[in-house]
Order: structure tokens, then sequence, then C-alpha cells
């Protein structure tokens, strides 16, 4: 009896083993223990390993990149896992040999995979692509830190690049023109000059142009969310009503 026992727990323990074995399927059903969001990151995926545009994502998170404020799937062009590198591809647009420009919006994955479309968006920004021509840019995220600032891009032609320390360096927020009350989320209390950085695409010379007025750099003291009751204008003075094209050499 103990022998026919014994062989009953042998026998169901193997059963249970099996079992295991055969599930090889995420909590979204698919096999392999691929997620749905899983084919973003593949270098196949429209074709990015041969793209011109290389991300390169520092973050501790996985993004999904958009090419549009429209956060719906149809609009994802790629993903860049944590630390990682990809090109991303737009060599099926109908002005790829000759040069245009795409504004791209990338998201936590985790972030979407709770909100969609009402996604928060970490970062944009203005890419511009051309055959034969390789464009960089790196990743950051505007919603990480227990600190924020506000502010606000007084030009309606222009998108603005906030940047630290200099037009040349980091970029810290990007906004679209007109756009205000942007908040920017940041890991330290310290002040920290910024500089406003207007750009605008070039049809002429196929690139992204720029303007830094003499005197537009503002002092920036991130603060406590619960702090934060104004706003950081650029320009700080006037409506922000300059025109490029007169001020810019092609």
């Amino acid at each position: 009896m103990k022998k026919k026992l014994i062989e009953g727990i042998v026998v169901l323990l193997v059963f249970g083993f099996s079992l295991i074995g055969c599930d090889n399927t995420s909590n979204n059903g698919n096999e392999n223990n691929e997620n749905e969001y899983d084919k973003y990151y593949k270098k196949s995926f429209r074709d990015n390993e041969n793209g011109s545009i290389v991300i390169t994502n520092p973050t501790k998170h996985d993004m999904l990149i958009f090419n549009n404020f429209n956060l719906n799937e149809n609009n994802i062009i790629g993903g860049i896992r944590s630390e990682d590198t990809v090109n991303i591809s737009f060599n099926d647009e109908s002005d790829f040999e000759s040069g245009g420009y795409k504004i791209i919006y990338a998201v936590k994955q985790s972030e979407y995979e709770k909100d969609k479309v009402m996604s928060d968006i970490d970062f944009t920004a203005m890419i511009p692509y051309q055959k034969g021509v390789t464009f960089n840019v790196t990743l950051y995220s505007i919603l990480e830190g227990d600190y924020q600032f506000t502010v606000s891009n007084r030009n309606i032609n222009y998108p603005m690049e906030l940047r630290k320390y200099s037009p040349e360096g980091d970029r810290i927020a990007f906004l679209t023109s007109g756009e205000s009350h942007h908040k920017v989320r940041t890991t330290s209390s310290e002040p920290f000059s910024a500089f406003p950085v207007w750009i605008v695409y070039n049809n002429i010379t196929k690139s992204i142009i720029s303007f830094t007025p003499d005197d537009s750099m503002q002092v920036i003291t991130p603060v406590l969310p619960a702090n934060d009751n104004s706003v950081y204008f650029f320009p700080a003075g006037g409506d922000g009503d300059f025109e490029m094209e007169t001020i810019i050499k092609y």
C-alpha cells in the first residue's frame, strides 16, 4: 500500500511539472513569453534596423516612440529598451531622399499599458531625416524627480528647446509653438541657468536651425510640486513674436 501511495505521488509530480513546461504564454496570452509590445522593439519592425535616426535611452524605463501627439498604437514607430540604442526608420517617407522632419514623442511602456492615449509624454524632439544622413538624439524624461518647474513658450511661430547651462547644453524640455504651463520634473532643487533655443526646419539646407537671444537666459529654481506657483516665460518680456527668417541668414 505504501509503495502504491509513493508511486501515485510521483505520477502527480511528473504531471504537474509537465503542465508547467507546456505553459509558455505570457499574461497577455502570447507565446514564447512575449507581450503585445515586444514587436515594437524588434529591429525588423518598420525596417528600423536600416533607419538613419539613432536614439539612445539612458533612462531606467523601456520607451515606446510615437510620430504623432495622438498616442494611439497606429502611431507607434518603434521601441527602445532601458539603457539601449536603436535605429528608427523614416525611409518610407515620400520626401526621404530630399529631406524632411518629424516631431517624435516617447512614453514609458509601463505608463502606456495603464493609460493608453491619455499617457503622459516623457520626451519630445524635432527629428530631421534625409537619405545618407544620420541624426543622433538622446532621450530624457521630464517626469522624473521630486521637484519641478513650469515654463511657457511665448513664441507662437516656433518650437522651443530649453537647455541647461548654455545654448549648446543638455536638452531639458521641448515646447511646441505657443505652448504654455509645461511642467518639468527634476531630481534636484539646485538653481541652474536655462537657455531657450527656438528651432525651425530649414527647407533649403534640410537641417534644423536655431536662435537664442543674447538676453534670454533665466535662472530656474525647481521646487516641490505643491510650491510650484509661478511660470518661467521665454522670452521673459514681450510676446516673443519674432521671425527667425529675419534674424538667421540662410
